[in-house]
């Protein structure tokens, strides 16, 4: 999950998301939040999979998710 911290802050910056708003969704603390955007945490995978959930609706764009996680996203969240 490296570049799980990158892909979480561009999701929250794309759907207009306070980190107050995401934790109170998420049902986890905005202290976890933040942890996460600093990439000092991560989620558990059962966790990852509900924050992807939350994110999109759709099966093909929860697999894109989860490849940017892992594999970043070039041009997009990942500069280079």
């Amino acid at each position: 999950m490296k570049y799980f911290h990158l892909w979480l802050k561009y999701q929250q910056q794309e759907k207009k998301l306070t980190s107050s708003q995401l934790s109170k969704d998420l049902n986890v603390s905005k202290a976890t939040i933040t942890l996460w955007l600093q990439n000092k945490r991560k989620p558990d995978s059962t966790k990852l999979v509900s924050i992807i959930n939350y994110f999109f609706s759709s099966k093909s764009k929860r697999r894109i998710a989860l490849f940017e996680i892992f594999y970043g996203k070039k041009g997009g969240f990942i500069q280079g």
